[in-house]
């Protein structure tokens, strides 16, 4: 069980391994939940958050590092407390942010001088292509796919691979 970490909620925005900025949540409920989020409209987006300078460098420092530390590229949300005595908490890396007019890397991006369509551009310029994995092993599977896997133990031969995900299409 993990313990509540009270403190402001804060999301760091993040391309290609760059802090694009933040942006803090307040909520009128307890939670910022899915009925905060999707279905009332009087929730405040502070962007950037209002942060002392040095928890706010902490903060995009956090979110940077964990980036960086789960071998992400593209574009990413990283979810952050910040208690009370202004250290930040990471929760979560999400990876495959919303884009939707109530999301919050779109915000980020736009009060860093970047408009959605610059925005999905720059995501989609980043995307990793077949050429990027290396030669490929199997139809659809690539070496360097499978170099990561190993690494991280997660499989021994490309069959394996191959058996894991199609467990995980189900």
């Amino acid at each position: 069980l993990e313990s509540f970490i009270p403190g402001h909620e804060i999301s760091v925005g993040v391309l290609d391994g760059d802090v694009l900025g933040t942006v803090e949540i307040r909520t009128r409920k307890a939670f910022y939940d899915y009925e905060a989020k999707y279905q009332r409209d009087d929730n405040e987006y502070l962007v950037p958050a209002p942060l002392p300078a040095t928890t706010d460098e902490k903060t995009r420092r956090a979110g940077a590092d964990s980036y960086r530390a789960l071998g992400c590229g593209g574009h990413a949300r990283v979810d952050v407390s910040v208690d009370a005595s202004g250290e930040p908490w990471v929760l979560e890396v999400n990876t495959l942010p919303g884009m939707t007019k109530t999301s919050l890397l779109p915000k980020i991006a736009r009060h860093a001088g970047m408009d959605y369509g610059t925005l999905c551009e720059r995501i989609l310029a980043g995307a990793a292509s077949p050429a990027d994995l290396g030669e490929e092993v199997l139809p659809g599977l690539y070496a360097q796919e499978i170099d990561y896997l190993r690494r991280e133990e997660w499989a021994v031969t490309a069959e394996d691979i191959l058996y894991r995900r199609s467990k995980l299409a189900l």
